[in-house]
């Protein structure tokens, strides 16, 4: 039984404009059918609901410590299911148009699975989106606090999406000013 041990989720959960601007930035890629892979305690989820048209969002979280948080936070909105596993786990009855992962696929220990997983769990033509921390120079105590098991480079990335069966559509980094903030 899995239980996260990081506490950067109840830190981060305040930073309502970075996560804003995720989804603003994820916005039109967001189908009906989505799926939050590794929801933590619903910061993102919430933003999601309120910001698209989400018919059906499922929310998939690994830690047994953050599941009641997340069942609590949306018991009253028939739009969400949770289900305290992993993507992998679920990925072959999957069908959904997006599967979203923020701040997710650095905690995975095999990425290369999680990312064909999120192959096999999407329609044809269904959209990941994804955000990963960057740049495995600056990999350090925070990282290590955070349980990530690595930062990503642009190249490693798109390698690890193709070898998936991912199409690209963009990738690109993001955030520049907040490397000099990770210090």
């Amino acid at each position: 039984d899995f239980a996260y041990s990081g506490s950067e989720l109840d830190a981060v959960a305040e930073a309502t404009n970075y996560y804003r601007w995720i989804i603003d930035a994820f916005s039109k890629h967001i189908g009906p059918a989505t799926v939050e892979a590794g929801a933590g305690i619903g910061t993102v989820s919430d933003l999601i609901l309120r910001k698209n048209a989400v018919r059906d969002l499922l929310l998939v979280e690994p830690a047994s410590n953050n599941v009641p948080a997340l069942r609590a936070r949306f018991a009253g909105d028939p739009r969400v299911r949770v289900h305290h596993g992993y993507l992998e786990d679920l990925a072959p009855t999957l069908r959904a148009d997006t599967i979203i992962a923020v701040n997710v696929l650095e905690h995975v220990e095999r990425d290369d699975e999680f990312l064909r997983a999120a192959y096999a769990g999407l329609v044809p033509g269904g959209k990941l989106l994804i955000l990963v921390p960057a740049l495995p120079a600056i990999f350090g105590s925070l990282d290590r606090a955070f349980d990530h098991y690595r930062r990503y480079t642009r190249p490693a990335l798109r390698s690890a999406l193709l070898r998936a069966g991912f199409e690209i559509d963009q990738l690109h980094y993001l955030n520049s000013v907040g490397v000099a903030a990770w210090f």
